[in-house]
């Protein structure tokens, strides 16, 4: 099976990960791997390519796996790079009997998903189906533009985890006869369609229970207002874990800033030098944590001993900030497990769902560390 059988070729010869990106248009198998030297050429990875290009590492996926969704100017100037750095992918044409399941999610959830590719591989590496990660943009049109490029390709199977649920897409996709699994948690999806997710609300509710078990009693969230769906959950487990205690909070606590560094950097500095401060920021990302502990060290504020700062999801940087950041572990790998495994069983039975699970919880992990009171 090309997607397994790549991915163990590039493991043996010290890969650290390996990304695969499947061009519908010219049925061509394209691996990008980090800190992989072959034959004295240094095989150059899409971070690279979209650094070199001035371009996010979705656009580079997308410009790869749905080129028609891409501005024409955009896909020359990538296109362009690939040539420029010599780097020539090890082509190999997909055999006719190898499906192709794509996941499809935001772009600007592209790090967030990064490790998901660890349990797909697990499930599909035997089997004749390949994974493929398709970010989509958050713009309406561009979405639109994107999703009906797929109606040109042969499509097995969709995973599906956009920050919202558009159920006009989910109607395209069965009048396609293409069986879905949904890969995040929406309150007013279908209850026919199979569903593994991450429960947000958990995570949230857990962080804000610990801060409050510690002496925070002003705990601000801050969040980028781009989803309502992430920004219910997210607000939902940490009411919960107020009123679960009997303890009061107000909505003002809830911060909206752009989703950075500098965002959270800036939204820090012009709360923390009013009269009224927080004992404690939770952040929905953390990159919004970073600015806020650099915010706190030019301001000379303690963390954690006057302010305690914790971010929602976990990443190798975290555990490396001074001090080191508080966070959620989220179970990426697992939900490439648990949908890609639903999804095989949907495709054996030809679309029977009567013996696959309606519904798979997983549920984030506290991974406390310096950035908040003991």
């Amino acid at each position: 099976m090309v997607f397994g059988q790549t991915h163990l070729f590039l493991k043996n010869r010290g890969s650290y990960f390996v990304t695969l990106f499947v061009s519908f248009q010219n049925c061509v198998t394209i691996c990008l791997s980090t800190d992989y030297y072959f034959k004295g050429m240094s095989a150059i990875n899409i971070r690279d390519i979209a650094k070199l290009a001035g371009v996010s590492t979705a656009t580079v996926s997308r410009a790869i796996n749905t080129p028609d969704a891409v501005q024409k100017e955009t896909r020359s100037k990538i296109d362009a790079v690939l040539k420029e750095t010599g780097y020539v992918p090890p082509a190999m044409k997909k055999s006719a009997e190898t499906g192709v399941i794509l996941f499809i999610f935001n772009e600007d959830d592209y790090l967030f998903y990064d490790r998901i590719y660890v349990g797909f591989d697990l499930m599909v590496r035997s089997t004749p189906y390949t994974v493929v990660m398709c970010p989509i943009p958050a713009d309406e049109s561009a979405r639109k533009k994107t999703l009906l490029s797929f109606s040109r390709r042969k499509i097995d199977g969709i995973i599906y985890a956009l920050r919202d649920y558009y159920p006009a897409d989910i109607s395209w996709f069965q009048s396609k006869k293409i069986p879905v699994v949904i890969a995040r948690k929406y309150n007013d999806m279908s209850p026919d369609l199979p569903r593994c997710y991450i429960d947000f609300s958990v995570g949230s509710f857990r962080m804000t229970e610990h801060l409050l078990s510690i002496g925070c009693r002003k705990i601000y969230l801050m969040v980028e207002q781009v989803s309502a769906q992430f920004l219910n959950s997210f607000c939902s487990g940490w009411k919960r874990a107020f009123f679960e205690k009997d303890l009061p909070f107000s909505e003002d606590w809830i911060i909206n800033t752009q989703n950075s560094v500098q965002g959270g950097y800036e939204k820090a500095v012009e709360i923390l030098t009013s009269s009224d401060t927080p004992d404690a920021f939770f952040c929905a990302s953390n990159e919004m944590a970073l600015g806020i502990l650099r915010a706190a060290r030019d301001l000379s504020i303690s963390v954690p001993d006057q302010l305690s700062v914790v971010g929602f999801t976990d990443s190798p940087t975290a555990a490396y900030t001074e001090p080191e950041l508080t966070t959620l572990k989220q179970p990426i790998e697992q939900l490439g497990v648990a949908t890609a495994e639903v999804m095989l069983k949907i495709l054996e039975r030809k679309g029977d769902l009567t013996l696959v699970p309606p519904e798979i919880m997983l549920q984030p992990q506290l991974r406390i560390r310096k950035s908040c009171k003991s």
